[in-house]
């Protein structure tokens, strides 16, 4: 199983809080993708708001793009229809992918995506996260990478898949008026029992403000039941509350 470093572990820290710090989806995605650099090389990126009347899922409503040309992310606007890696925007929720979870090396050197706007661009392979609001809007972050970079590796996917709760809140903040409310109401930044919770903390905090089982909790972030109850109670002590409902109460506002 892969391991993340203790800086590794600081450095999705500091995605996280930068991430949830955006004003607008356009700010999310400079951010997410400037700093997502730092864990994973890659050499172009697009952040995607997509629009959920589109059966296919793949029309974009609002793109944000680095190191690429007005002119590329124009060509990949056209040509994001053939990208191979579709499917993963049908999954029933929330999810990481790569290409080579979804098509072979042989199958995606046919595909017009390929050859029409990845294969003159020198890149090779793709991955990212699909992100699905509860209202069924719908975001994803697509990363593009050289064969010098190589595939996507386990390391690579566990960190994609650490972001998706995190985004999934952030981007119902902008397309859901109603999850933004109940989900955004603390100022995470400026509350002091939040900013004495481990990282790890943190992300189960997140998953109770979701109200996950301690079984989703496990399953999200791959860890045992019996590590999700002893997070659980060092976040009751930090807010100094003995229940969930007695957290979600003081975290969420009042209807």
């Amino acid at each position: 199983m892969a391991v993340l470093s203790e800086k590794e572990f600081l450095m999705l820290n500091d995605i996280v809080k930068d991430v949830h710090a955006s004003k607008s989806l356009e700010e999310l995605g400079q951010n997410l993708l400037h700093l997502l650099r730092k864990l994973i090389p890659f050499s172009s990126a697009v952040f995607t708001v997509l629009d959920p009347e589109n059966p296919l899922y793949v029309d974009p409503v609002k793109s944000v793009c680095v190191d690429a040309s007005l002119d590329s992310l124009r060509a990949y606007n056209e040509y994001v229809s053939m990208d191979f890696t579709n499917p993963a925007f049908s999954y029933p929720k929330s999810s990481s992918f790569r290409d080579s979870d979804i098509i072979t090396e042989a199958e995606k050197g046919n595909t017009g995506f390929y050859n029409k706007w990845m294969k003159d661009r020198g890149l090779e392979y793709s991955g990212g996260i699909v992100v699905k609001t509860p209202k069924g809007n719908m975001a994803s972050v697509t990363i593009y990478r050289s064969r010098f970079n190589g595939p996507f590796t386990e390391r690579e996917m566990m960190i994609l898949d650490m972001l998706i709760g995190h985004m999934e809140d952030i981007t119902a903040r902008f397309l859901d008026p109603e999850k933004q409310e109940a989900v955004f109401s603390m100022d995470y930044d400026k509350d002091l029992r939040y900013g004495s919770l481990s990282n790890r903390e943190k992300e189960i905090f997140h998953c109770l403000m979701k109200r996950y089982s301690n079984e989703e909790i496990g399953d999200e972030l791959c860890i045992s039941i019996s590590t999700v109850k002893k997070h659980i109670h060092n976040i009751f002590t930090k807010f100094d509350v003995n229940s969930r409902r007695q957290l979600v109460s003081l975290c969420l506002p009042r209807k």
